[in-house]
C-alpha cells in the first residue's frame, strides 16, 4: 500500500545525501511493526479471538495518521532536487519563468516538439 508514498514523500523531505538513512530507517520500522504486530496477535489471537488483534493495532495507526495529518506539512514535488533548487535559483535571477520540463530534457524552451 502506502510503501511507494512514503519513499516519494522522503525524496521530496529530504536531500540525496541522507535518503540512503532515511530509507534504512523506513525499511528497519517496517520490520520492526510488523514483527511487533505478529507478536501482539499471537498472544491476543488465541485468548480474545482473531478480530481483536486487528482492533489493538489499528488503534494507534489510525491517531498517528490524524497526528500526521494535522501536524506535517505537505512538501513540494522535487522540493529537494539539486536540479529544480538551480533551475528555480537561475530562473528568479534572470527574471524568467520557470520551464523544467524543457530544462530537464535538454531542450531549449521555445523549441516546439512536431
Amino acid at each position: 500500500g502506502a510503501l511507494p508514498l512514503i519513499y516519494s514523500l522522503s525524496g521530496d523531505l529530504y536531500k540525496a545525501e541522507d535518503r540512503n538513512v532515511v530509507s534504512a530507517m523506513i525499511s528497519s520500522g517496517m520490520g520492526l511493526g510488523i514483527g511487533f504486530g505478529q507478536g501482539i496477535s499471537a498472544w491476543l489471537g488465541p485468548r480474545y479471538g482473531w478480530r481483536f488483534p486487528f482492533l489493538v493495532v489499528s488503534t494507534p495507526t489510525i491517531f498517528i495518521a490524524f497526528l500526521i495529518l494535522l501536524l506535517v506539512k505537505d512538501p513540494s514535488r522535487g522540493g529537494m532536487e539539486r536540479a529544480v533548487l538551480q533551475h528555480i535559483a537561475s530562473s528568479l535571477q534572470n527574471n524568467a519563468e520557470p520551464n523544467l520540463i524543457h530544462e530537464l530534457n535538454g531542450t531549449p524552451a521555445d523549441e516546439t516538439n512536431s
